[in-house]
């Protein structure tokens, strides 16, 4: 892999997460530095898909992804040089627990997905049977959907999109969109974005809600590692499923949401 190929990806995913990142903070304006970060990857990368996925529909581009990322950026400068250029509101700064967190989800995360990638090496000889026998199966669909759309298409024919697979038609259009090599998004992109995305929104919400120092590094343990202890399929964070990966993201920005929204109403 060239360094290319890991930096035309990363420059998708951080278009997408800026808008994210502008969309909560309209949302939750105090809303701390670590868990805005967090849910912004997850508001920014679901509006991508849902807005590839509906351009596509309507035969308008592939580059539906980019439209929310770049209309969220388009208002927010058009609103700063209306109002002025004010400081940013201060948010809740980085204490010694949530940065302790954040370093043993980065550690133990990275050690994991490292560990697990050399069952998904990119360039081999021969045949190989070590890709789990699903991927094959998400890098087509991935690729279907970010090509053709949701409706019929050669892949799917007469087939229903089923929720769990916008994960893969976010990987089929980040592939699409910078042209990189198959199962890069798959296997790398996606489990490192659902790392980062989830370490801080768990880290940021035990933080919240607990006083005890110790409750974040937890949190952010069990977040990791939990589900090899004892789990079939491995952990939350499986390379195996990216589906389930980055879609406990999802569900996380969600639940984030909706505790914000009954803050806002009592």
């Amino acid at each position: 892999m060239s360094i290319v190929s890991l930096l035309s990806p990363a420059c998708v995913v951080a278009l997408q997460c800026v808008g994210g990142l502008i969309v909560w903070r309209v949302l939750a304006p105090r809303s701390g530095a670590v868990l805005t970060l967090g849910v912004g990857i997850a508001i920014g990368t679901s509006m991508a898909v849902l807005s590839g996925l509906l351009m596509r529909t309507f035969g308008l581009g592939g580059w539906g992804w980019a439209l929310p990322s770049v209309v969220a950026i388009i208002v927010w400068i058009v609103s700063r040089i209306r109002r002025g250029m004010k400081p940013a509101m201060r948010t809740q700064s980085f204490d010694a627990p949530t940065v302790v967190a954040l370093a043993i989800a980065a550690v133990l995360g990275l050690a994991t997905l490292l560990y697990n990638l050399r069952l998904y090496p990119l360039v081999w000889q021969g045949s190989w049977t070590g890709y789990h026998p699903d991927m094959p199966f998400f890098q087509a669909l991935g690729t279907s959907l970010a090509r053709f759309g949701p409706l019929n298409s050669p892949f799917l024919p007469d087939v229903q999109v089923r929720y769990h697979w916008l994960v893969y038609a976010w990987a089929g259009q980040v592939q699409e969109a910078v042209g990189a090599e198959t199962f890069v998004v798959l296997t790398r992109v996606v489990p490192l974005v659902s790392l980062i995305a989830a370490s801080c929104i768990v880290v940021a919400l035990a933080r919240r809600l607990s006083t005890l120092a110790w409750v974040p590094s937890l949190a952010a343990c069990l977040l990791v590692v939990g589900g090899f202890l004892g789990a079939v399929y491995g952990g939350v964070l499986t390379l195996d499923s990216p589906s389930q990966s980055l879609g406990v993201v999802w569900l996380l920005a969600f639940v984030v949401a909706f505790l914000e929204l009954l803050g806002n109403t009592h």
